[in-house]
């Protein structure tokens, strides 16, 4: 996704791939004022682990609804 920001984005669906905690944070904050629905499914973390990511983006996306996730995976 680069720097690309969808400026009426409500859901994203993002699976089958690796990333890092500070990438994915970025692409959801540059969303968070329109992101109501996100899924993560077979996310590997290839960095950080899933629990850093969550502390790190807590509160900050106030649209944010529904969160599912599906076979994530941290890096050890």
């Amino acid at each position: 996704l680069g720097d690309l920001k969808f400026p009426h984005l409500y859901e994203l669906a993002i699976s089958s791939c690796g990333t890092t905690s500070r990438y994915l944070e970025e692409v959801l904050l540059r969303h968070k004022d329109t992101l109501r629905r996100l899924t993560l499914s077979h996310i590997h973390m290839v960095t950080e682990d899933f629990r850093q990511f969550f502390h790190n983006i807590a509160g900050q996306l106030p649209e944010l609804r529904i969160v599912t996730l599906l076979g994530i995976s941290d890096p050890n």
